[in-house]
């Protein structure tokens, strides 16, 4: 089940929320699965993109929001791990 998406400024990737704990980028032009984004240890409840496309922010139910950096990313490489911030209470 989804719970959150969001699109990138330039309309070519989208974010997928998951509850499988995941976080999931589609190429919109063609529909293609990007990469799986794994992290979180509970549902993914919310994502959004930076306006700039460097940044992609996932928040779970584990209590954590994480930042993975898109800076550089060419849509084939994975993005950079996020680090989780949040009190886990």
């Amino acid at each position: 089940m989804l719970w959150g998406l969001a699109i990138s400024a330039d309309g070519r990737v989208l974010a997928s929320a998951s509850w499988d704990k995941t976080i999931k980028l589609w190429s919109l032009p063609d529909g293609a699965l990007l990469h799986t984004l794994t992290g979180h240890s509970d549902r993914v409840q919310a994502v959004a993109i930076s306006r700039d496309g460097s940044l992609l922010a996932s928040g779970s139910w584990d209590k954590t929001v994480r930042l993975w950096s898109l800076s550089g990313w060419d849509g084939r490489s994975k993005p950079s791990p996020g680090t989780p911030t949040g009190s886990g209470r």
